[in-house]
């Protein structure tokens, strides 16, 4: 008889995998590398970089990160609010302008002004965990005699607050809005140029993944004087366990051992569940470089 057309043979079989789900899940609750993963956005917000024509992004756009999508990518627990020059009910002064003829456009000081404001709408937490986060995407020239400052707003308070306070909001579960001061000496400096403001807040209690490296077998005649890092070379095997679906659209970040705050970028993804019970998920990982788009992903 069929293991499942047995009953009693198949609750046997339930249970030796979920033995199995149990040790998996201990092992990486007691020897695993914590990381955080970033999912590659498929809807929001079109950037301004995407030809109208071919509809292809700029790969090495800092607005999408070559994703289309404003903001480019989701780490995975958060929200993230992304707001460029295109965010709807964004407030710019007649003192600025957008340079459609840069791509994606941006902000910089109009001809015959030394200062400038841009005041975003307010956003809310969702859910109210409280804000956690603050990122950036400008430009300045001349740092001394010119420069970009960010302040932020609790609904309904009047005060402005200056951004180096912000990451210390993991209390305030309300609507913020914020405004950014583009500013220089005099109109012969060269404006500074504002792309994007975004702002993070925890969604979820599990906003990390445990990771476990998967040691193939060594080979003897190949050694590290003659191949090199076989992490560069070949990629990087890890698992996890009730992960998000990953594809090769997403990367990681670890953030404990010795690989602490490299990312890496998921090549191939994979995952055992004999049953109908998830045992594990395995993908191999691309070390990336510090000078590819994704290191700028916030």
């Amino acid at each position: 008889m069929a293991i499942w057309t047995d009953p009693r043979r198949r609750l046997e079989q339930l249970k030796f995998w979920s033995r199995v789900k149990n040790a998996n899940e201990f092992l990486l609750s007691i020897n695993a590398f914590v990381g955080y993963l970033w999912i590659r956005k498929t809807v929001g917000q079109r950037c301004t970089c995407v030809k109208d024509i071919s509809e292809q992004a700029d790969k090495k756009c800092s607005i999408c990160y070559g994703t289309k999508i404003v903001g480019g990518y989701e780490r995975w627990g958060f929200n993230t609010v992304s707001m460029d020059s295109q965010f709807p009910g964004l407030q710019i002064n007649s003192k600025l302008r957008i340079r459609t003829d840069f791509t994606p456009h941006r902000i910089i000081l109009d001809r015959g002004w030394e200062s400038g404001e841009i005041i975003t709408p307010y956003v809310e937490p969702r859910p109210n965990l409280g804000w956690i986060g603050f990122n950036a995407d400008d430009y300045v020239y001349d740092s001394e005699h010119s420069g970009i400052d960010y302040y932020w707003q609790e609904y309904g308070k009047d005060e402005w607050n200056s951004i180096i306070n912000f990451p210390d909001l993991a209390v305030i579960e309300r609507y913020v809005k914020f405004k950014i001061v583009i500013r220089r000496d005099n109109q012969t400096i060269k404006s500074p140029v504002w792309g994007m403001i975004q702002v993070r807040n925890q969604c979820y209690v599990k906003t990390e993944l445990n990771l476990s490296r998967e040691r193939p077998p060594q080979r003897k005649d190949r050694s590290r004087e003659t191949y090199g890092n076989s992490e560069e070379e070949g990629g990087l095997k890890m698992w996890t366990i009730n992960a998000p679906v990953i594809d090769d659209n997403d990367f990681i970040e670890l953030r404990t051992g010795l690989r602490e705050n490299k990312r890496y970028r998921v090549t191939s993804f994979e995952q055992s569940e004999p049953g109908g019970i998830l045992l594990s998920q395995h993908m191999t990982l691309r070390v990336l470089q510090q000078n590819e788009i994704y290191y700028k992903v916030f």
